[in-house]
């Protein structure tokens, strides 16, 4: 055997004592189920069903106890305009946040309001459809395919169709190349959908 060979040899015979070195440390360490307390193992759980699903702290184990319980930093409520239309509502309502402008979204049967979840305000809305909108995405064009100031595209789906609307920020007649802030900016939709896709017969 040459020394090339009896080296490869031994670093394969310290890569399988590391190895199970460290799955005999993985599983001396209590699992999720142990932690929490939960003594339902192999098969599906389910929380919210017994009293001990949901233990203080203090209870459990691993330096758990020195952990701080949630508590309320904020509370930013839904800008009043927009609570006014729940008078209103006749089948459906989502809520959401597009965490990458800085806004919430809600939609109430086939309205959408969107603002800034920070400071409450910069409400724009979106009331063209007439079906109800069962989901919501936010999503970046390729560029070069719309003008400068699309900056993002809002896509609505109905149960008969995907809507798609710009996404633009800041003063609509300042320069298209102008440099912005999606989360400080005014945004606002486009009043048109860019395209709309008819879903009616589509497995």
């Amino acid at each position: 055997m040459s020394l090339s060979e009896s080296n490869a040899l031994d670093s394969l015979e310290f890569a399988g004592t590391m190895l199970e070195r460290h799955d005999l440390a993985d599983c001396s360490t209590p699992g999720l189920l142990e932690v929490t307390g939960i003594r339902q193992s192999g098969m599906a759980t389910a929380s919210g069903l017994n009293d001990y699903d949901y233990q203080n702290l203090s209870s459990l184990s691993l330096g758990l106890k020195n952990l701080n319980q949630l508590s309320t930093v904020n509370k930013i409520p839904i800008p009043p305009e927009i609570m006014e239309h729940f008078k209103h509502i006749k089948c459906h309502c989502m809520m959401g946040l597009f965490p990458e402008i800085g806004r919430a979204w809600l939609t109430i049967d086939s309205d959408i309001y969107i603002w800034t979840y920070e400071q409450s305000r910069d409400v724009a809305y979106f009331d063209g459809l007439s079906h109800l909108i069962v989901s919501v995405g936010l999503v970046v064009p390729k560029p070069g395919v719309f003008i400068a100031d699309v900056k993002y595209l809002l896509v609505l789906t109905t149960p008969v169709e995907i809507v798609i609307l710009g996404v633009t920020f800041g003063d609509s007649n300042a320069s298209p190349n102008r440099s912005i802030t999606s989360t400080t900016e005014e945004m606002q939709l486009l009043n048109k959908p860019i395209f709309v896709l008819n879903t009616d017969n589509v497995a």
